[in-house]
């Protein structure tokens, strides 16, 4: 066991690592858990027995990581494809779950749709489809069609099968797929067809459903149980389409992505102010070239600003317009509004529209002077 497992066991135990190493060292002497309890206090320092299998539990833990790593390097290293960046990723995780992600757009597949769409011929279209710059697919796939490829459509479908593997093997969108069952996962049961009356003690869980993040164990407990017995038929899922919107915003380059990530941002903050947000879009999705953290900055100033000046079931629109060689982006409200006598201001720094409201509001000013700073380091500019 390295030091650098005992550092993080120590930590994650709350245990001296000297507590760690003696427990470790009977351990592997053959000691059982009550002998080391009862008849090696002055090497653990007391630990009882709950501590001592929390040890060695997770010692357990690490040893069947550190051998899942050799398998995983090994097996890359003789695909030729473990570079050194990606053995210091390997090297230096300790979550199964994402060792498993960085291990798994290498791990040896069985043939799929992805994987014979390949030898067709068709990742150059797939690769072409996914930078999303293509209006015309449909002459682009027609370059395609071969002996294997019969047509269009058997082109484009073949290169969705490769896209989706792609995007399986993306760890932003497994992530992204974890943390929806994590926030808006249901869990669904339905009596078994034909087992109403053998499962009679399952009664509630007929037709149940519930929050994942809000049901009570032993409730959870119990559907997995009657599910195990034959009884229920239990799904656990998020809601797809929420599911799909998020996965899109992480996948879809469009023009409105910075502003769609806001949005996400500020959607709390806009509910309790009876407010709606909205992307009214008339151009079809383009490629920007930009900062994306600092096209995010000024985005989050714009409509935070609408938000916070707007009034009570208002609307704040953010509005995309393809003017061939640049994108005008125009952010508008039914708010308050902003007094002639201050347009000219507005860009300096720390002025306020007004006093009185700031002070109700919050906050010293709108602070455009760092959006137009923003802009025009991107050689672009802004106007009101």
């Amino acid at each position: 066991m390295t030091g650098n497992h005992l550092s993080r066991i120590s930590a994650e135990l709350n245990l001296p690592i000297s507590k760690i190493q003696n427990t470790q060292k009977l351990l592997e002497e053959g000691a059982t858990i009550p002998f080391i309890a009862r008849y090696r206090k002055e090497a653990t320092g007391s630990l009882d027995e709950v501590q001592i299998e929390s040890i060695q539990k997770v010692l357990n833990k690490y040893d069947d990581l550190d051998k899942r790593k050799i398998s995983i390097l090994k097996s890359i290293e003789e695909q030729g494809k473990l570079s050194p960046e990606l053995k210091a990723s390997i090297t230096n995780c300790f979550d199964p779950t994402h060792l498993e992600d960085l291990y798994l757009p290498y791990k040896r597949k069985r043939k799929t749709k992805g994987s014979m769409a390949k030898e067709k011929g068709l990742e150059p279209l797939a690769k072409i489809l996914f930078l999303q710059k293509h209006d015309q697919v449909e002459d682009l796939a027609k370059t395609y069609i071969s002996e294997q490829v019969k047509d269009i459509e058997e082109a484009l479908e073949g290169a969705r099968h490769i896209i989706a593997e792609w995007l399986n093997e993306n760890q932003e969108v497994r992530n992204k797929v974890r943390q929806a069952f994590t926030r808006y996962a249901t869990v669904k049961s339905k009596v078994a067809r034909g087992k109403e009356e053998a499962g009679a003690k399952y009664r509630d869980y007929f037709d149940f459903e519930e929050k994942l993040n809000k049901i009570p164990s032993h409730r959870l407990l119990a559907i997995r149980r009657g599910e195990e017995e034959g009884f229920l038929r239990v799904i656990i899922a998020p809601d797809e389409e929420q599911t799909i919107h998020k996965l899109e915003r992480s996948v879809c380059i469009t023009n409105t992505q910075a502003a769609d990530e806001v949005f996400e941002a500020l959607e709390m903050k806009a509910s309790q102010m009876n407010i709606s947000l909205k992307i009214d879009n008339e151009s079809q999705a383009k490629l920007v070239l930009g900062d994306r953290d600092k096209m995010q900055q000024v985005f989050m100033n714009l409509i935070s600003n609408s938000i916070k000046y707007g009034k009570d079931g208002g609307t704040t629109t953010v509005r995309f317009f393809d003017m061939e060689s640049n994108m005008l982006i125009e952010v508008a409200d039914n708010g308050i509004g902003i007094d002639k006598e201050s347009l000219d201001r507005l860009f300096e720094r720390f002025y306020r529209v007004d006093k009185n409201r700031s002070r109700e509001i919050g906050g010293t000013g709108l602070g455009l002077a760092i959006v137009k700073h923003i802009l025009e380091g991107h050689n672009q500019q802004i106007n009101v």
